[in-house]
């Protein structure tokens, strides 16, 4: 048991970030098979995108490449050949969304799907967002941080067509040899021995447009992700509980969150604290299902907005319309109107 319980909470990555990282390291002339094999993986292991590698590999992996390129700015060049689908449903997810603050927010809640036993949290305050991130338990990595973090930067730089540069980097190791490397990837002012990884944004950058956003291929990759998360081996299913008891009692009227708890035999504290670990929320999980009902009732069934709106638990038609233009920037009446059905 004691055996089985390790394996459950082992930290490990998708096979199709892995695989990006070995076409990546071709690009840069090293040897990807040497590194392979130093890491015990093999290409046959890479061949499902959405199978799991531990991350302790992924580590090994790395540092072969890093001892192959000679410098300590590998990880930012690993991170330029990095596209979309090295992050399975969720980079695509990422790719399609209207703002680049909506991107961000969907990072936390799918993290897992590519990389489990890391955390990211998006701290906004008055003037400035900070997107912290750090590696949970016993495998930290200097080399899967500079990869991760530049990643993040370089694909948004990719979906909006701009040269962002945060205000500020910070870093949890000491100072590296390749300095200027770094500073000129980053465009900003470089901090280490930091106890948390993070870029530090103004606010107007969150609000820069995707490029190729895609509200339907949005929706799909987030569906996608979602799954992916719940099949994953020791992923918690209590975000899972609460989702399914919210639509179950939704159609009777919006539950109070102490009802939930009640249900599942825990405590508004614990509730939000089991969720928190989760990187989840009560009024997440409320939000997102409620989204997701909302489009298919609209799209696939002859529902007039009214029965809509109760069936998502709310006691006003109004409330549901304020709600779903927040969510897609149209009202349902506009949707409905654009595809004939009954309002």
């Amino acid at each position: 048991m004691k055996a089985a319980q390790e394996n459950r909470n082992a930290s490990s990555v998708i096979a199709a970030f892995v695989s990006g990282i070995v076409k990546a390291s071709v690009k840069l002339d090293l040897d990807a098979s040497w590194a392979l094999k130093e890491s015990q993986l093999s290409e046959q292991q890479l061949i499902d995108p959405t199978a799991r590698i531990p991350t302790e590999q992924l580590v090994v992996l790395l540092q072969s490449l890093a001892n192959q390129y000679g410098a300590d700015s590998i990880g930012l060049q690993l991170a330029k050949g990095l596209h979309p689908g090295c992050f399975s449903a969720l980079g695509y997810a990422v790719a399609s969304c209207r703002t680049l603050g909506d991107a961000v927010k969907l990072i936390p809640k799918y993290e897992s799907v590519v990389l489990s036993g890391c955390n990211t949290e998006l701290i906004q305050q008055p003037d400035q967002a900070i997107l912290q991130w750090h590696m949970v338990g016993k495998t930290q990595s200097r080399l899967i941080e500079d990869v991760f973090l530049a990643a993040r930067l370089y694909l948004a730089r990719t979906f909006t067509g701009q040269m962002l540069r945060p205000r500020e980097v910070r870093l949890t190791y000491k100072p590296t040899n390749s300095l200027e490397q770094f500073q000129e990837f980053y465009g900003c002012k470089i901090r280490f021995n930091q106890p948390r990884s993070a870029m530090v944004f103004g606010l107007k950058v969150l609000a820069q447009p995707v490029a190729h956003a895609d509200p339907f291929i949005n929706r799909l990759m987030q569906n996608q992700a979602y799954e992916l998360k719940q099949g994953l081996v020791g992923e918690s299913s209590f975000e899972q509980q609460v989702r399914s008891l919210l639509e179950e009692q939704l159609p009777k009227g919006l539950p109070e969150q102490s009802a939930i708890a009640k249900n599942l035999n825990v405590s508004e504290r614990t509730l939000r604290r089991r969720l928190q670990v989760e990187s989840s929320t009560y009024q997440q999980i409320l939000e997102d299902l409620r989204k997701q009902k909302a489009d298919y009732y609209l799209q696939k069934t002859s529902l007039s907005i009214l029965e809509i709106s109760l069936l998502l638990g709310y006691s006003e038609h109004s409330a549901f319309s304020a709600a779903f233009k927040r969510w897609h920037n149209i009202t349902p009446a506009e949707v409905r109107a654009a595809t004939g059905s009954a309002t």
